[in-house]
């Protein structure tokens, strides 16, 4: 269900490309991935239990992989692609903890990439290494890591990348991970990309992200286009049955809704015309709901940004119980709403003690394009 339900947030939030780090996917699953995703996803996998990559496109994006380029090891994955008709390099990353094996990863990147030294190149991922003083606060100092950031560094000139986040925010300090005390911060995920595209960058920015012990790293790209969603057809959410105040006001219009046909003779033309009403009744109904819904999670949203912010200047007990508060409810709000398009797509899970002979093939994105009305 958690994997389910980042990719709910991924659809949500709008993202046209991700990369994910630690996946723990296997080819096995690979298939069943891709029909939760509802789009191509590209893996170079670890184990069960430990690294893995994986880059996500969204399935209105238009994109041609020319090329693939994985590392033996589950922490590297090099795409050549051309989206909407702009060569790009992708390449996500996972680096490892271990000091000598980071030096070696670093180089090894250096190395894969070295036939594109003149291309457009966007690195994302998780470097498990601050680069400066500014990307980390408390335990040790980064003297032990010279060695690696000095890799880091080569790599960034050797193909003319730059810390976009730190190149747009350069005063601020924010971090990706924390210990589970918070003693400990540093910003360890980042997106590098070629000089060439920064007039092409909008932003980046730091978010919380349920279900994940790192933050998410965002990076706006203007020019990526995606075919808007048009009208489809409309089936009851049972759900709200569940609502109290639904169920109620409902309860109190279905007389009235009568009356305003009661010179209809026809019993069976009545009931249509009835139900009508309800229907239109309960679009409104809904459409209501869910922009209170979508409006309460942005401002659970902008709580524990702000939070984050006051917690890296200074912590107090008060700080991280509200912190903690807001994330629990941010992950229900998010479970909730992944169970709702697993229903929407018809989807049978294995984690609700259900069999199905054809296991699913449909996300509800992807479902959509079938009920599509033009």
């Amino acid at each position: 269900m958690k994997r389910r339900a980042i990719f709910r947030q991924l659809h949500t939030r709008k993202v046209s490309i991700a990369f994910l780090q630690e996946t723990y996917s296997s080819k096995a699953q690979e298939n069943i991935w891709s029909a939760e995703w509802g789009g191509k996803i590209y893996f170079n996998h670890g184990s069960k239990h430990s690294k893995g990559v994986a880059i996500l496109f969204d399935p209105k994006l238009t994109v041609t992989v020319k090329k693939e380029i994985k590392s033996d090891d589950g922490r590297i994955i090099i795409l050549e692609t051309n989206i909407d008709d702009e060569i790009s390099v992708l390449v996500n990353i996972y680096a490892p903890n271990n000091i000598h094996a980071q030096q070696m990863f670093f180089k090894k990147l250096s190395e894969m990439l070295r036939n594109y030294a003149n291309s457009l190149i966007f690195i994302g991922g998780d470097f498990n290494c601050p680069l400066s003083n500014e990307d980390k606060k408390g335990g040790q100092d980064l003297s032990s890591k010279k060695n690696v950031i000095t890799r880091i560094k080569q790599l960034m000139g050797s193909f003319d990348l730059v810390d976009i986040w730190r190149y747009l925010n350069p005063r601020e300090n924010q971090f990706t991970w924390s210990s589970s005390d918070l003693k400990v911060k540093c910003r360890l995920d980042y997106w590098l990309v070629s000089r060439d595209s920064l007039q092409s960058v909008d932003s980046s920015e730091i978010e919380v992200f349920p279900h994940c012990d790192h933050l998410q790293v965002t990076l706006l790209i203007n020019g990526v286009k995606q075919h808007p969603r048009g009208p489809g057809y409309w089936k009851f959410n049972a759900s709200l049955l569940e609502d109290k105040n639904f169920v109620e006001q409902v309860t109190t219009k279905i007389p009235g809704f009568i009356n305003q046909y009661q010179g209809v003779v026809d019993k069976g033309l009545l009931w249509e015309l009835v139900k009508m009403e309800i229907r239109a009744y309960t679009i409104n109904f809904s459409k209501q709901r869910a922009k209170q819904q979508k409006n309460v999670e942005a401002e659970l949203v902008k709580k524990a940004q702000n939070l984050k912010r006051k917690l890296a200047k200074k912590e107090t007990q008060e700080l991280l119980a509200e912190h903690d508060k807001i994330i629990r409810e941010l992950e229900s709000i998010s479970l909730q709403r992944t169970r709702g398009a697993c229903l929407r797509s018809k989807a049978r899970w294995f984690e609700w003690g259900e069999r199905s002979s054809k296991y699913f093939l449909n996300l509800e994105k992807r479902n959509y394009q079938n009920k599509y009305i033009n």
